[in-house]
């Protein structure tokens, strides 16, 4: 069985859509995600897209190789490594469809009063929702949240 080394930070559609199309054009191959980034929200995402695994690029070369060669089983279990436990408890539940509705607005730079007004909620609200999407991707600010939303795929 063939096996993807997919790097997060290539250039090109966002990791979970090149997994998506991977999945369904050739199913056959195992996924296998190579990043810098300790992040459950991505991780939970990109398993849950179809990768076989998620492995950061600190992982020793002997670990990395043993890894792949174990994707290349058809009925290998998903290994993955230890997530660091605050960012674990943080990241949450992925977003709920009003707080991806915020998230697209916020990446529009539209301020909290104009969500309000988009949206027809209360201000106190959409800074619920805000404060939530933060958490949710562990950001602290909006561009953050946009950056975060933007690898994730979030915001196509």
């Amino acid at each position: 069985m063939d096996v993807l080394l997919l790097d997060v930070e290539l250039d090109g559609p966002p990791a979970r859509t090149t997994i998506a199309t991977v999945r369904r054009t050739r199913p056959d191959v195992r996924v296998v995600v190579l990043t810098m980034h300790r992040d459950a929200v991505l991780r939970r995402t990109l398993l849950d897209a179809g990768a076989v695994d998620f492995v950061t690029k600190d992982t020793p070369s002997r670990e990395l190789v043993d890894r792949i060669a174990r994707a290349a089983h058809a009925d290998a279990a998903p290994v993955t490594f230890p997530v660091d436990l605050v960012t674990e408890a943080r990241a949450g539940s992925p977003l709920s469809d009003r707080e991806l509705e915020v998230l697209r607005l916020l990446a529009a730079a539209r301020t909290n009063a104009e969500i309000a007004a988009d949206l027809q909620l209360a201000i106190g609200t959409v800074k619920r929702h805000v404060y939530n999407v933060f958490r949710k991707l562990d950001v602290g600010s909006r561009v953050g949240a946009v950056a975060a939303a933007t690898r994730l795929g979030l915001l196509t």
